[in-house]
């Protein structure tokens, strides 16, 4: 799986998108963390150029 992020610095309940303490994709919460949305999405995207190999 590319993609995984990990849990750490989300505060949620449960998951149906969490297994063994990572996320399957980026998880966003535009509701209550947009503040934090610009940095994820900019943080995971570089992971995802390193696990393709293009970084």
């Amino acid at each position: 799986m590319v993609g995984a992020v990990p849990v750490d610095g989300y505060q949620h309940t449960e998951s149906k998108a969490e297994r063994d303490g990572m996320f399957m994709g980026l998880p966003l919460d535009q509701d209550n963390e947009d503040d934090l949305t610009e940095g994820r999405v900019k943080a995971w995207c570089d992971q995802i150029k390193m696990e393709a190999g293009w970084k």
